[in-house]
């Protein structure tokens, strides 16, 4: 396409509006780009720090709790000890009676006979209903609110039998008759039992009857201070109200949640303790993400072995929603003294919400600046095409009547030029209040080219002349000669 001068003229002032245009442009998307890259950085930071600060908040709540509890426990047993010398003391009769001694980790069971253990004068029996009360144990529970059990020795390995208890079993009963074995199935040394055979008390968690309780077991000792049971004081951890409230309570992000679960031995995986209380007891071990992934394997195994809390990513859908898999983000913490692994989760997405309401900004001004770009385009061209007419209108003009000169036909020419002077006269007369300057450089070229017309015209019609006048005079001094001749 042949490029004339109105067109070079309009491309000239649009190259020259559109470059900052573009470069601005290009610059605001590289400005978003970086806002969405550090936004999404930041996010992330402070959405894993939060995160963690949520466990740790947990593990700290979890920690303060063991040691008030610990301290419940510790005094109770200081109680526990008073009515025990109340009633008379801890005796043994002459008298045997028969147990089913029941391994409380493998369940194994066994018949035995023991000397019966008195209170004072009275025997302990076995007690197994809650209906029929037994003394310290009962008294302790309704006192300090407390389980208690007393633990008969068993043999010289140190297996100690419970003999009374508030603890009850699955069925409802006092659960009697259970063993804690001096060695661990595995063949490890029963910590509790390792600490009471030698003399000492033994404080912190310990399981029994299936759950596990923050104790005080201490070594009942006969008049040759020989050991020959034990009295225990305890409370379930699990329990306690206000802790699983704390725990159940929190929300992390919009919909996450801390769920608590077993960190080792038959609880591993299993469910502490959930935000909805639901799945208590379950065993979570076995559960896949969307990925099908062992995502609870994943995250208890590695909370085990850390010092610190770990971090895990994971696609989670919830099931039968029907929904796409999000991405989640939760952290561990093994909080040792209870065995528990706690974890705190939310979606990715939930705290990167704030990134989306920055792109929106972010994308609402491009939008701005877009539509202002093509405003200016637009202006631009309007411009540009007013003053492209300004410019090359006279000269458009121009170059037919230029073009009939230099065919030679001057007056042709010479009235074209004269015909765009009325124009022009009658345009500014039109635009004379816009105080338009008709004084530029194209129009005085016109002016030049009509005036150089002008004078070459004139200049012809003088030659014109001076040819008829010599014509006439040839003609006038011929007619003479043949005059000259007649005669």
């Amino acid at each position: 396409m042949k490029l004339t001068l109105r067109r070079k003229v309009i491309s000239l002032v649009l190259f020259a509006a559109l470059i900052p245009v573009i470069v601005t442009q290009i610059a605001m998307f590289g400005f978003k780009n970086n806002i969405a890259e550090t936004t999404e950085a930041e996010l992330d930071t402070l959405g894993r720090e939060a995160l963690r600060q949520i466990a740790y908040d947990m593990y700290n709540l979890c920690m303060t709790s063991n040691d008030l509890i610990q301290d419940k426990v510790d005094r109770a047993q200081k109680v526990a000890w008073e009515i025990v010398d109340r009633e008379g003391g801890f005796k043994f009769s002459e008298e045997r009676t028969e147990w089913i001694a029941v391994d409380q980790f493998t369940k194994k069971s066994d018949k035995i006979a023991l000397p019966k253990l008195m209170l004072g004068n009275k025997w302990l029996g076995q007690v197994t209903s809650f209906e029929t009360r037994v003394p310290v144990i009962d008294e302790m529970k309704s006192l300090m609110g407390v389980v208690a059990s007393i633990f008969q020795r068993m043999n010289e390995a140190g297996d100690m039998i419970r003999v009374a208890t508030t603890v009850s079993n699955t069925n409802g009963q006092r659960s009697l008759g259970t063993f804690i074995p001096a060695l661990m199935p595995d063949g490890t040394k029963d910590v509790v039992i390792e600490t009471v055979m030698k003399g000492s008390p033994y404080k912190g968690i310990a399981w029994a009857a299936g759950s596990w309780f923050i104790t005080s077991y201490d070594p009942i000792l006969n008049a040759k201070g020989e050991i020959t049971g034990m009295l225990v004081v305890g409370e379930q951890i699990e329990a306690v109200p206000s802790l699983r409230k704390n725990i159940q309570s929190v929300t992390v992000g919009e919909t996450g949640t801390v769920t608590i679960y077993g960190a080792t031995g038959d609880r591993k995986g299993r469910y502490i303790i959930t935000h909805d209380g639901k799945k208590e007891g379950e065993s979570a071990w076995f559960e896949k993400d969307a990925n099908g992934e062992y995502y609870v394997q994943k995250i208890v195994n590695d909370a085990v072995k850390a010092e610190d809390a770990v971090f895990h990513t994971y696609s989670w859908t919830e099931q039968g929603s029907g929904k796409e898999p999000r991405k989640k983000v939760s952290v561990a913490i093994h909080f040792y003294n209870w065995d528990w692994v706690i974890v705190a989760s939310t979606y990715e997405d939930e705290y990167y919400s704030a990134k989306a309401s920055v792109e929106e900004v972010s994308s609402g001004f491009t939008i701005n600046m877009l539509l202002l770009t093509f405003g200016i385009v637009a202006f631009t061209l309007v411009v540009a095409w007013y003053f492209s007419n300004r410019i090359t209108d006279p000269i458009t003009s121009l170059i037919g009547s230029v073009e009939k000169i230099a065919r030679g036909d001057l007056k042709a020419g010479s009235d074209e030029l004269n015909e765009y002077k009325i124009q022009r006269r009658f345009t500014l007369f039109a635009t004379q209040k816009l105080n338009i300057d008709d004084t530029d450089e194209s129009h005085l070229l016109v002016a030049s080219v009509r005036k150089m017309a002008s004078n070459l015209f004139s200049l012809l019609s003088q030659v014109g002349s001076s040819g008829v006048q010599v014509n006439s005079s040839v003609t006038q001094i011929t007619a003479s000669a043949r005059e000259l001749e007649a005669t």
